[in-house]
């Protein structure tokens, strides 16, 4: 048993009985489901008792690598989650308890392990948690979170002059899917068993030729940056914050409604590995090993 759970134990946390996480503990250590504090929304937020999680590939890759972000161990990881309004803050008026809700949230850039989706109650901030109709499990929701907040942040708050609404979305996927992706929008598909995929998603080869036209640009990545340098070119990495300004405005206007009406669709299907927080570790080496949907479980 290690420092850290020792701290965690049943006789130390307050609040023990009423929920429970997948702790990782270090680099490379495998989850560890024990007790967790029963956590209180702030003002601005909400606590939802979880019914579905889901896997994200950045949560095996910190759990194998440690990531640059972690510093602080144990930590509990997870962005997508769904389940049922549990609390709400002082200023949250649009959700209420026992309200099926979907929500993303993120621990690692405020390090609070209260704010992780891998436990059985989860702190999310209300900007970024909308109402699931009547028709829709806990579990169909859960591909939808980091990929909505993702595409609202790179397409509408990382722009450059008045060409932010123009985008062209570049699906990579298996050739049997290609009539799936353009369905949901996409511009083009490209096949990832084909020997050149790398070159044909390189956007840098579209990026770097606008970067010199315009005399110098900043660009933002979550890839790793070329080696290469060009005057006025800046590169950073980020990860998908929770920007109110930009989608705020999906979560609150646009999400429920979509779903309602069709126009937002939970696909692909995600992968169902198991039940419970002790499943979590399995979903994380489901991710790892390669599969073409999004690994959920069901809590």
């Amino acid at each position: 048993m290690t420092p850290h759970s020792r701290k965690l134990s049943k006789t130390s946390l307050p609040g023990g009985k009423g929920n429970q996480a997948a702790w990782l503990d270090g680099q490379g250590a495998q989850l560890r489901v024990d007790n967790a504090e029963m956590p209180t929304p702030g003002p601005d937020e909400v606590v939802v008792k979880n019914g579905a999680v889901a896997v994200n590939l950045v949560d095996w890759k910190i759990q194998t690598s440690g990531g640059a972000f972690l510093k602080v161990w144990p930590i509990v990881l997870g962005a997508d989650i769904a389940g049922e309004l549990y609390k709400e803050g002082s200023n949250v008026t649009k959700f209420k308890k026992g309200g099926h809700v979907l929500a993303y949230t993120i621990s690692l850039l405020p390090k609070k392990p209260h704010n992780g989706g891998f436990q059985l109650y989860t702190v999310a901030p209300a900007v970024s948690t909308a109402i699931i109709p009547s028709n829709i499990s806990y579990m169909e929701p859960t591909v939808l979170q980091l990929a909505i907040n993702t595409a609202a942040v790179r397409m509408y708050d990382l722009r450059y002059g008045d060409f932010s609404s123009v985008a062209k979305v570049v699906a990579v996927a298996s050739s049997h899917n290609y009539k799936l992706v353009k369905g949901l929008g996409a511009s083009e598909a490209i096949n990832y068993n084909k020997s050149s995929v790398v070159e044909d998603v390189n956007l840098y080869k579209y990026v770097l030729p606008i970067a010199r036209k315009l005399g110098g640009a900043n660009i933002v990545t979550t890839l790793p940056r070329p080696e290469i340098v060009l005057a006025g070119v800046k590169f950073r990495n980020i990860m998908s914050p929770i920007n109110p300004a930009v989608s705020g405005p999906l979560w609150e206007h646009y999400i429920t409604p979509a779903l309602e009406q069709g126009k937002l669709k939970c696909l692909s299907e995600p992968l169902r590995v198991g039940k419970g927080l002790r499943s979590i570790q399995k979903g994380l080496d489901t991710s790892k090993a390669g599969v073409s949907a999004k690994v959920a479980i069901e809590l």
